[in-house]
């Protein structure tokens, strides 16, 4: 009947499961901290001292949705991220305008690798 205040408890109750020393997949991992709380495991974690550098080396440009698809999917067939592909093609297409502006150098020609309305001009290149 007289139940007092329940005494608070001076260490935290261990965690159902034990965290496995290793995973061996990544599936596996990403399954265990789906189900679990890392609070549940702080008396188990060390820490650690990270540095982390937030100042970032990519600038992101707008795309037309159409044209990312069709780049998405290219990017599937040949077994690489969008980000991979997109910056390959941009290195060919860099290298082949200097190419063909230091051939021109010799004439006084200059030939733009795009016309002014946006689209590709004659001058093939990567991105066909």
């Amino acid at each position: 009947m007289g139940e007092g205040p329940t005494p608070a408890k001076d260490k935290k109750t261990p965690p159902t499961d034990v965290l496995p020393e290793d995973f061996r997949t990544l599936e596996e991992f990403s399954e265990f901290w789906d189900t679990h709380s890392t609070a549940d495991y702080e008396e188990v974690m060390e820490p650690v001292e990270v540095e982390i550098d937030l100042a970032s080396s990519k600038i992101y440009c707008p795309a037309a949705k159409d044209l990312l698809v069709q780049i998405r999917q290219q990017a599937r067939k040949q077994g690489v991220s969008t980000e991979t592909l997109i910056n390959l093609w941009l290195q060919e297409k860099l290298r082949a305008s200097a190419q063909v502006a230091e051939e021109g150098r010799g004439s006084g020609a200059y030939h733009a690798p795009f016309s002014f309305d946006g689209r590709a001009s004659e001058a093939k290149g990567c991105c066909e």
